[in-house]
């Protein structure tokens, strides 16, 4: 599963354009990014079971639309399972929070929220 898998997989839940790893310069507005992490370590027995993770940042100039659309990834990887990203079947998605994370704001007073997703893949 590369980066740009996982954002086609997101942007269908989002109404913002998503980047790879950060917010590139050129971004206006709007917008959030997909960031593919290493996780834990691959399973010590089971050739193919990894455990990668994963960040979605939100960066909207509305608070509640901030909040919406982070709470929207939130849902969308919430305890689900049995389900693919581009050619990788996703065994299980949980999130390491109860919530979207509220970041704060940017230097241009956009609102950041951050949901950080645990996959389980074979």
């Amino acid at each position: 599963m590369g980066i740009e898998e996982l954002i086609n997989y997101v942007n269908q839940y989002v109404t913002i354009p998503l980047y790879a790893n950060d917010f590139p310069k050129k971004a206006k507005g709007d917008c959030g990014f997909v960031r593919l992490e290493g996780g834990g370590a691959p399973h010590m027995y089971i050739d193919g079971l990894t455990y990668p993770s994963m960040q979605v940042m939100i960066r909207h100039e509305d608070e509640q639309a901030a909040s919406i659309e982070a709470q929207q990834v939130w849902d969308t990887f919430n305890n689900k399972s049995n389900f693919m990203i581009g050619a990788t079947r996703v065994r299980f998605a949980s999130n390491g929070q109860s919530v979207p994370i509220y970041v704060g704001k940017d230097e241009s007073g956009r609102t950041l929220y951050s949901v950080n997703v645990s996959l389980i893949i074979l």
